[in-house]
C-alpha cells in the first residue's frame, strides 16, 4: 500500500503550470474530496483520487525559508502556485486572519474535521519529532 500511496502523491504535481522548480517543500494535507468538495480523509484508505492542499512553503528553489515569517511564506506559496486550475490535484489553501470563532462554528456546522491554526508572524519550527511546533490542529468533534 505504501508504494501505491507514494506513486499517487508524486502524481499530484503533474501538469502544474508553471511547474515548481528546484527543491520545493510544501506543508499541507492530502485529502480526498466528496461530491460537494468537502475533504474526506477516510477515502485515502480506498485509493480514491487524492488532492494536496498546500498551506505553507518551507523550501523553494533550494532556498530554505522556514525562518521567514509565515505571512511571507504564505505570500510566496500563493505566487508559486499561481495558475492552478480548479481541477488541479494540488491546491492553494487560503487562510483566515480573523474571526476564528466564527470560522470554527462554520466548520462544526458543515461537519468538517477541523482547521489548522498557525502564528501569522512566526517561523516554521519543528519539534524533536519533526512535527510543526507552532501549529495547532483544532478538531471539530460531533457526537
Amino acid at each position: 500500500m505504501l508504494t501505491s500511496f507514494v506513486w499517487q502523491a508524486s502524481d499530484l504535481c503533474k501538469g502544474l503550470t508553471p511547474p515548481l522548480t528546484g527543491k520545493t517543500v510544501l506543508d499541507g494535507e492530502i485529502v480526498c474530496l466528496d461530491k460537494r468538495g468537502r475533504p474526506q480523509f477516510r477515502d485515502l484508505l480506498f485509493h480514491r483520487r487524492p488532492c494536496f492542499y498546500a498551506f505553507d512553503l518551507l523550501m523553494y528553489g533550494r532556498k530554505d525559508i522556514r525562518s521567514e515569517k509565515r505571512t511571507d511564506r504564505k505570500h510566496e506559496l500563493k505566487r508559486a502556485l499561481t495558475g492552478l486550475s480548479k481541477t488541479s490535484r494540488l491546491q492553494y489553501a487560503d487562510h483566515v486572519e480573523q474571526h476564528g470563532t466564527a470560522l470554527f462554528q462554520r466548520v462544526c456546522k458543515m461537519d468538517l474535521e477541523g482547521i489548522v491554526a498557525k502564528h501569522a508572524f512566526g517561523p516554521y519550527v519543528a519539534d524533536e519529532n519533526g512535527r510543526h511546533g507552532s501549529k495547532s490542529e483544532i478538531l471539530s468533534i460531533h457526537r
